[in-house]
C-alpha cells in the first residue's frame, strides 16, 4: 500500500505542477461563467425582470417575434431563449442587416422589448475562453474536455495519498507552522470540501469529452422541409409563427418549450426544444421541428431516444453549469468552483516550497514546467493571434445585405463594420448582370449619385458610404439596362442602435 502511495503521489504532483495553469484557468472562467449573464447584464436594469410562475402567463413566441419585428423590421431572428436565468428577461438572438450579432430583451410576460444588447460581450468571450480558448476547432474542444481525465485523476490519486481524509474535513492549518506545512495542511482542507464539486464537474466534463469524440447519437434527423426559395416562406409573418407553435404544442402536449430555433437553410424546420412538464432536473432534450410552410411535423426527438453521451447531456448540463438547484446551486458552484482555483494553486506552491531553491515561487514552478512552459507559451500566442483575426480589424469582412427579391439576379449590396449613429458605414454594390449601363444610389436621405463600377472579377463593382441614422437607414439602387429599361430596389438595413 505504501508503495501505491508513493506511485499516486507522483502521478499527483506531476498532474497538479504540469497542467496546474491550464486547469486552474479553466476552473476559474468556468465558475464566473455560471453567473456571466447576470454579471454582464449588471449595467442594464430594464431587463432584470423575472418569469411568471404560471406557464400559461408567459409570452409566446410568437408575441416575441411580433414584438421583435415591430421594433427591428429588418433582423434575422436565429433562435429565441424564455427564462435564460431566474432574474433575467427573454432573450433573442438576431442578426442586423449589416452582419453583427445583437440580443434582444423582451418582457416574459407582454413580450415588449426592453434592451438591446452586444452578442460579442463579456459572456460569449468567457464561454469561448472556458470552452476552446476562443481556438473555435474540434481539436481544442477535444483537448479542453480531457481535462475531465486530469480532474478525474486528481481526486482519486489525492484520496489515496491522503490517508485517513475523512477525518480531515475540519482540520486546519496548523498556526506557527511553517511554510510548506502550512500550505499542505490548506491544500487538504481545500481538496476534501471541494472533492463532491470536483468529482460532480470531472464526471461532467467526462460526458462533454465522450460526444466531442463523437461517441453520441442525436437521434432521427428530421424530414426535410417544403422547398422554398428563402430561410422563410415569402410570406412569414407573426401568424405562420403561432400557427408553428401550436403544432409543436399539439405534436409535444407535455413539454414546456424554452427555446426555438429558426432554420438554417432553406430546407430546414423551426425547431422548438424544452423540458417534460413532469421533469424536476433538466431543461431541454425534447424537441419537435416544424415545417414553416405548412406547419408539418418534420421530426420529433425524446430524451431517450439519443444515444451514448447524447442521452445523458441534458442532466449533465443541469450539475456542470450547477442549475440543478436554481439560483442558491449556481452561488454555490460559484464558491466552490473558484476554491478549486486556489486548491490548484496551493498545490504549485507546495511544489515551489518543496524544492527549496533561491528563487521566487514562480520562476521554480515555471522551470518545473520544463517542456511543458514553451507549450503554454505557444498556447498563450496562439489564443492572442486568433483574437486578433476574430475581433481586430482582419476579422472584419464584407457581410452580404438581405436583397431585395427581383435584385437577385442583377446586383449584390455588402457592407464592411458596423452601423453606427453618425457614421459612415462602408459599402459595396456588385453588379454580376452583364446588361446593365449603369447604376445609381441614393444612400438614406441623401442625394443620388452614379456610381463608377470597377472591374472586379467577372463583376463589376463601387464602393460608397451610408451614414447611420435613428431609422429607416436604406439604399435605393437604380440600374439602367442596355434596352433602356430602369431597374430600382431598394435595400433596407434597419435602425441604428447605438
Amino acid at each position: 500500500m505504501r508503495e501505491l502511495r508513493r506511485i499516486f503521489l507522483k502521478i499527483h504532483t506531476w498532474l497538479g505542477l504540469h497542467v496546474a495553469i491550464l486547469l486552474g484557468f479553466v476552473l476559474i472562467t468556468g465558475s464566473v461563467l455560471v453567473m456571466a449573464d447576470e454579471i454582464e447584464m449588471v449595467f442594464h436594469p430594464s431587463a432584470w425582470v423575472s418569469a411568471p410562475a404560471d406557464e400559461a402567463a408567459h409570452a409566446s413566441f410568437a408575441e416575441i417575434y411580433d414584438a421583435l419585428k415591430t421594433t427591428y423590421p429588418e433582423t434575422a431572428i436565429m433562435w429565441v431563449e424564455k427564462r435564460p436565468t431566474a432574474f433575467l428577461a427573454d432573450r433573442t438572438f438576431t442578426r442586423t442587416a449589416w452582419g453583427e450579432e445583437i440580443t434582444i430583451w423582451t418582457h416574459p410576460e407582454t413580450a415588449a422589448v426592453l434592451d438591446v444588447t452586444r452578442t460579442i460581450g463579456f459572456r460569449r468571450i468567457l464561454h469561448g475562453l472556458h470552452e476552446d480558448l476562443l481556438i473555435p476547432l474540434a481539436p481544442a474542444r477535444l483537448f479542453i474536455t480531457a481535462l475531465s481525465i486530469v480532474v478525474l485523476t486528481s481526486v482519486i490519486t489525492g484520496l489515496v495519498v491522503y490517508r485517513r481524509f475523512w477525518r480531515g474535513f475540519f482540520r486546519l492549518p496548523a498556526r506557527g507552522a511553517d511554510g510548506r506545512t502550512w500550505l499542505g495542511g490548506l491544500h487538504r482542507l481545500i481538496g476534501l470540501w471541494t472533492m463532491p464539486f470536483l468529482l460532480i464537474v470531472g464526471l461532467s466534463s467526462a460526458v462533454f469529452f465522450a460526444r466531442t469524440l463523437g461517441l453520441a447519437d442525436m437521434g432521427p434527423k428530421p424530414a426535410i422541409a417544403t422547398e422554398r426559395a428563402g430561410l422563410l416562406p415569402d410570406s412569414a409573418d407573426t401568424a405562420m409563427i403561432a400557427a408553428a407553435e401550436q403544432a409543436a404544442m399539439a405534436a409535444l402536449p407535455d413539454v414546456a418549450f424554452e427555446k426555438m430555433t429558426m432554420p438554417y437553410n432553406a430546407r430546414g424546420g423551426i425547431v422548438f426544444e424544452g423540458r417534460p412538464l413532469d421533469a424536476l432536473l433538466v431543461r431541454d432534450g425534447e424537441t419537435v421541428s416544424i415545417d414553416p410552410s405548412d406547419f408539418a411535423v418534420l421530426g420529433i426527438t425524446h430524451i431517450e431516444d439519443r444515444g451514448g453521451a447524447a442521452r445523458l447531456e441534458p442532466l449533465t448540463k443541469v450539475f456542470h453549469y450547477g442549475t440543478v438547484g436554481g439560483t442558491t446551486t449556481r452561488l454555490i458552484w460559484v464558491v466552490f468552483g473558484l476554491a478549486s482555483g486556489g486548491l490548484v494553486l496551493t498545490g504549485a506552491l507546495i511544489y515551489a516550497a518543496r524544492q527549496r531553491a533561491d528563487t521566487g515561487a514562480g520562476r521554480t514552478i515555471w522551470r518545473g514546467l520544463g517542456l511543458f512552459r514553451w507549450a503554454y507559451l505557444l498556447l498563450i500566442l496562439g489564443m492572442i493571434a486568433v483574437v486578433v483575426v476574430q475581433y481586430g480589424p482582419p476579422g472584419v469582412k464584407w457581410a452580404g445585405i438581405p436583397p431585395p427579391v427581383e435584385a437577385k439576379d442583377y446586383v449584390r449590396l455588402a457592407s464592411k463594420g458596423k452601423l453606427r449613429l453618425g457614421e459612415d458605414l462602408p459599402l459595396r454594390l456588385t453588379v454580376s448582370a452583364p446588361e446593365v449601363v449603369s447604376a445609381t444610389i441614393t444612400p438614406g436621405p441623401g442625394t443620388p449619385r452614379q456610381l463608377e463600377l470597377k472591374p472586379a472579377g467577372k463583376n463589376r463593382a463601387a464602393t460608397f458610404g451610408l451614414r447611420g441614422t435613428p431609422r429607416d437607414n436604406s439604399v435605393e439602387v437604380e440600374l439602367t439596362l442596355q434596352s433602356g429599361e430602369v431597374k430600382s430596389f431598394t435595400y433596407r438595413l434597419g435602425n441604428a442602435i447605438w
